[in-house]
């Protein structure tokens, strides 16, 4: 899964801010990048729902649109994250 620029910063301070854990761990982007893309996918979507003011996308809604359009839920979920990706970028 990959986001970009404003996305991917956001993202990185969000998901290592140890203040967002209930418990104390010390969390780095290389850890989230040996999760199994279901996992990353995810925890992306934690991260989509704590900014959907910016976005107003929720992205478990997408998803089930992309695979109502006939899409595998793997393709789905890529195609949610990279139109998650743009709008938060176009918004930001």
């Amino acid at each position: 899964m990959k986001l970009t620029g404003k996305c991917k910063e956001d993202f990185e301070e969000w998901y290592t801010n140890p203040l967002r854990h209930k418990v104390a761990l010390h969390r780095s982007i290389k850890h989230w990048e040996t999760f199994p893309e279901s996992m990353q996918y995810g925890v992306i979507v934690d991260f989509s729902e704590t900014v959907e003011y910016v976005t107003n996308h929720k992205m478990v809604e997408a998803e089930q649109s992309y695979i109502n359009g006939g899409h595998s839920r793997p393709e789905s979920r890529i195609m949610t994250v990279e139109k998650f990706d743009k709008r938060y970028n176009q918004n930001k």
